[in-house]
């Protein structure tokens, strides 16, 4: 575009960006022409920029977890928080040591004993989310649409588990396993920090190496003792992934997961939850 003399001018340009991961965006340069057009003067530059394009998240309305058999009372070591938190359960009569400030004094003045409030600790549970990134299944190489279902799907599971009082504290890519919990402070129903990690994650994702039991399982193992519970999500079923689920569910942690269409045989319907790519590309509401 030209400017005349003393003119003002302004552009704007959109750009859509279909393709997952990370992009740069080269300076945009303005300069003035010298007379007669053949060259240009010094020219002024905008900076360079990189941005990630993330997965679009998956709309899960409902998501039901597996029973988890672990909690961790009282919060997190990694959570900021401004005190505990706790529920209240009732209140009883005053014991020897209770503190002052726990006294009921309506109940007490009701009763004519000294009655205190009585707290529960919450319980936070912790999960971990595994995503198979398995170039091919069973010979046949998975397609581009489904993967990146899949991945949409692991982000809506992230984003729905971290409204509540659950704290997703690994994301396990391939045979790369990820902590976010330390991405920021875990107060229930306000994961943010971790969640935005794991979309940034999840965005540089690629299809990897087959899927072996052995490795997962190994990956996982120091972090059983703490986990609640295991979510997998998957592109096919086939006996590695039937043996991953059970050995990590005789850790004693509860495992379910989710195939993205499947391939429609006997072992995908008993051990996972199939789901439609279709459904996930729409956006349509998932009830899990």
């Amino acid at each position: 575009r030209s400017l005349g003399r003393q003119q003002t001018g302004y552009a704007t340009m959109h750009a859509t960006f279909r393709s997952r991961g990370e992009h740069h965006l080269d300076p945009f340069r303005v300069a003035a022409l010298v007379p007669l057009g053949l060259a240009v003067g010094k020219s002024v530059a905008s900076n360079g920029c990189w941005f990630l394009v993330v997965p679009k998240v998956a709309r899960v309305a409902r998501l039901t977890m597996p029973v988890a058999h672990r909690h961790l009372l009282g919060g997190l070591p990694v959570a900021a928080v401004a005190g505990a938190s706790m529920d209240l359960l009732g209140v009883r009569p005053y014991r020897p040591g209770d503190a002052m400030r726990d006294l009921h004094a309506r109940s007490s003045a009701r009763l004519g004993v000294p009655v205190v409030r009585e707290f529960q600790q919450e319980h936070v549970r912790r999960i971990a989310v595994v995503v198979d990134c398995a170039r091919a299944i069973g010979g046949r190489v998975v397609a581009e649409d489904a993967f990146e279902a899949a991945l949409s799907l692991a982000a809506g599971i992230i984003a729905f588990a971290s409204r509540g009082d659950t704290l997703v504290e690994l994301l396990v890519v391939g045979e790369a396993v990820h902590p976010l919990a330390a991405r920021g402070a875990f107060v229930a129903g306000g994961g943010h920090g971790a969640f935005e990690h794991a979309l940034d994650l999840l965005a540089c994702v690629e299809p990897g190496a087959p899927f072996r039991s052995d490795v997962l399982v190994h990956a996982l193992s120091p972090h059983l003792p703490r986990l609640g519970a295991v979510v997998v999500v998957a592109l096919g079923w086939d006996d590695a992934r039937t043996e991953a689920v059970a050995r990590i569910r005789a850790a004693g942690v509860a495992t379910t997961a989710y195939v993205v269409d499947g391939n429609g045989k006997g072992d995908a319907k008993r051990e996972a939850t199939v789901v439609s790519r279709s459904a996930i590309a729409r956006g349509d509401a998932l009830f899990l």
